[in-house]
């Protein structure tokens, strides 16, 4: 196995992926397998600061046995705790 060669942008998304792959641990035949799959499918990763995006006349189901949604009301928070979710909704709508 050796080095992949690749255009500048695209060489540049390898390092990325590569370096979030966190390959440190594995032997040297893992390593070359995924860095095979990291090659031929780089452009299925998301990084940071990409945009996901959809795809045009493409729709998903999820079906269950029923196929009906399931409703569950929520559960009501106690006023002191109201603060608190509010910050860690803000902070999840972040990131």
């Amino acid at each position: 196995m050796g080095v992949f060669f690749a255009h500048n942008s695209d060489s540049d998304r390898l390092a990325k992926i590569e370096k979030l792959s966190q390959l440190d641990s594995l032997n040297q035949t893992e390593r070359e397998a995924i860095l095979r799959i990291i090659h031929d499918f780089n452009d299925l990763y998301l990084l940071p600061g990409d945009k996901l995006s959809t795809i045009p006349g493409i729709t998903h189901r999820i079906r269950t046995q029923t196929e009906e949604p399931i409703y569950v009301r929520p559960y009501r928070i106690p006023h002191v705790y109201k603060d608190e979710v509010e910050k860690q909704l803000i902070e999840m709508e972040k990131t």
